[in-house]
């Protein structure tokens, strides 16, 4: 996809200059612990892109300044010079209030709440998915027909690697809030996106981690 490789604190993301947007982020987290930091007020423009996109191509346009590595992750895992890191518009897709606020804070949320002190470390990478050409902008923008997350922890001793991906429609309100209803599998996200994920696992390891969708939400 020729994307360009931006090295945060506590995150990571592959941006496109020609759309201009990131394609996908990643970050890992650990047992934490929940120091409150205060939000930053301000979103910036990143200088490491050439791409150059500020916040007034959000402005009036009915869509959240939606961050792909979250916030609050973030911050608790890696500290406050990170945290800022993540409103980098790098970091930031259009992305509905309804879902911004709601079932994507609920996944993220799980993630920390859930996942991490069930597993210990989790990676996650997350993404828009475009649907060519875009039906919206925002500004120069494409506004993403769905999000996708892929979650994976390890554990050698019981199960080795594990992984679960989610799709979820980019709409305002949604039949089902229950997260089985979004599982997919990550070989369907590499077809959506172009993306290889696990790249450096042996084939046969690959294909059976990524050919079927997990039974249920994690």
């Amino acid at each position: 996809l020729g994307l360009k490789h931006l090295v945060n604190r506590g995150y990571s993301v592959g941006f496109d200059e020609g759309l201009p947007s990131p394609r996908w982020s990643s970050y890992r987290v650990f047992p934490y612990k929940d120091v409150h930091l205060d939000r930053p007020s301000t979103f910036k423009p990143d200088a490491r892109t050439s791409a150059h996109v500020t916040t007034s191509e959000y402005v009036r346009s009915g869509y959240d300044r939606g961050h792909l590595s979250p916030n609050y992750a973030v911050s608790v895992c890696y500290g406050e010079e990170a945290q800022k890191e993540t409103f980098l518009l790098s970091n930031i897709v259009p992305q509905l209030h309804a879902l911004n606020a709601g079932l994507w804070k609920d996944m993220e949320q799980r993630i920390m709440k859930r996942y991490v002190s069930r597993y210990g470390t989790v990676w996650v990478q997350v993404g828009p998915v475009f649907t060519p050409p875009p039906d919206k902008k925002v500004g120069r923008i494409p506004v993403p027909s769905s999000f996708w997350m892929v979650i994976s922890e390890y554990e050698e001793s019981a199960h080795g690697l594990r992984a679960i991906a989610y799709l979820v429609p980019h709409e305002e309100k949604w039949r089902d809030a229950e997260l089985t209803r979004y599982v997919v599998s990550i070989r369907r996200i590499e077809e959506l996106t172009g993306l290889d994920f696990f790249p450096k696992l042996p084939k046969s390891t690959q294909d059976l981690l990524e050919s079927a969708p997990a039974p249920r939400a994690w």
